[in-house]
C-alpha cells in the first residue's frame, strides 16, 4: 500500500501551523474548508492560508502558510505542501505562492509552483470564482472559491485566510 492510500489523513506543517487535511473526505468530494483542521487553531496572532484544490484527474493540491504577526508582505511567510494522487505523496521542499489583488485588497488570481524532488518545479494557477467572508470567535475568515489548472487539467480549490477581526 502506497503512503497516499496508507494514511486517512495528510499533516503539513509550515512554521508553528500544522495543518491536517482529512483526504478520505476530500476524494469523496467533501467540502474543502470542512476537510481540514489547525493546530494551534489558526491566527491568534499573524495571517494563516490554507489552499485546499481537487483537479479532475484526482490529485489533491494542499498548500499550508503562515504569516507571523506584524508582516505586511509575503516575504516572511513559511509555506509547506503536498500534491497527493492515487498512489504517491510528493511532499515541496520548497513553496511560492504568489497572490494577486484588486484596488480594494481581495484576492483575484493566485500562482503556485512547489519545489519537491524533481528539477521541474509543479506549477498551478487560479482564478476566482467566488468570494465570502464572515467573523469567527474573534478571527476574520475570508473564503475564496477558485477555478484551478495545472498542465492542462483542470480542477477546483478553496484559499481560507484566517487573520485577527
Amino acid at each position: 500500500m502506497t503512503e497516499a492510500h496508507a494514511e486517512r489523513e495528510l499533516a503539513v506543517e509550515a512554521g508553528e501551523l500544522r495543518v491536517v487535511w482529512d483526504l478520505e473526505a476530500l476524494r469523496a468530494g467533501g467540502e474543502a474548508q470542512r476537510a481540514w483542521r489547525a493546530h494551534p487553531e489558526p491566527a491568534p496572532a499573524g495571517v494563516a492560508r490554507v489552499l485546499t484544490g481537487r483537479f479532475e484527474d484526482g490529485r489533491l493540491l494542499l498548500v499550508a502558510a503562515m504569516r507571523p504577526p506584524g508582516s505586511r508582505d509575503h516575504g516572511r511567510e513559511q509555506v509547506a505542501g503536498a500534491l497527493v494522487s492515487s498512489d504517491d505523496v510528493e511532499r515541496f521542499e520548497q513553496v511560492l505562492l504568489s497572490t494577486e489583488y484588486d484596488g480594494a485588497g481581495a484576492t483575484t488570481r493566485l500562482g503556485l509552483e512547489g519545489f519537491g524532488d524533481g528539477e521541474i518545479p509543479r506549477r498551478a494557477a487560479a482564478d476566482v470564482r467566488a468570494r465570502e467572508e464572515e467573523g469567527l470567535d474573534g478571527r476574520r475568515v475570508e473564503r475564496v472559491l477558485l477555478e484551478l489548472r495545472s498542465g492542462g487539467v483542470r480542477g477546483s480549490a478553496t484559499l481560507e485566510t484566517i487573520s485577527r477581526a
